[in-house]
């Protein structure tokens, strides 16, 4: 794989990376208990993909390092659709949701640009990845704030 396209794909798993951080930092009352919990196995997963993904030499490793997120990103969605957020919290969930799976599939569309040999593609879906992980931030710590 060459060089530029391994950079490109080493920045995206550290996003992920960050993310789960991000993600992982809610705590407190029974619903922030339980997204707490939720948030720490998508942490675990997340950070196994970005691992994959980091050490990716060929783009069946890294196709395998998306899906295993996109998986994690499924989970974590699903568990968070089952809980009953406090009123206050439900748009700040439904935020979340929202913007894991934008993030989701661009990630997975920077996965299909590389199977393609899409150069220009990658570049433009680098700089979407960048920016869905500043929206998943910020909505991760609107559902911190707002979950009780």
């Amino acid at each position: 794989m060459p060089t530029e396209r391994r950079h490109k794909l080493k920045l995206a798993a550290s996003v992920l990376c960050a993310l789960a951080l991000a993600v992982a930092g809610c705590g407190g009352n029974s619903y922030k208990s339980k997204v707490e919990d939720a948030a720490k196995q998508f942490k675990k997963t997340s950070v196994d993909a970005g691992t994959k993904l980091r050490n990716a030499r060929t783009k069946q490793a890294f196709s395998a390092g998306v899906d295993e997120f996109q998986g994690a990103v499924t989970t974590f969605n699903s568990k968070l659709r089952s809980l009953s957020p406090p009123s206050g919290a439900k748009a700040a969930q439904a935020r979340l949701i929202s913007v894991l799976n934008t993030f989701s599939s661009d990630v997975g569309a920077v996965r299909d640009a590389l199977n393609k040999g899409d150069v220009a593609q990658i570049r433009v879906l680098q700089g979407r990845v960048v920016s869905d992980v500043g929206g998943v931030q910020s909505a991760a710590k609107e559902l911190q704030s707002k979950a009780g």
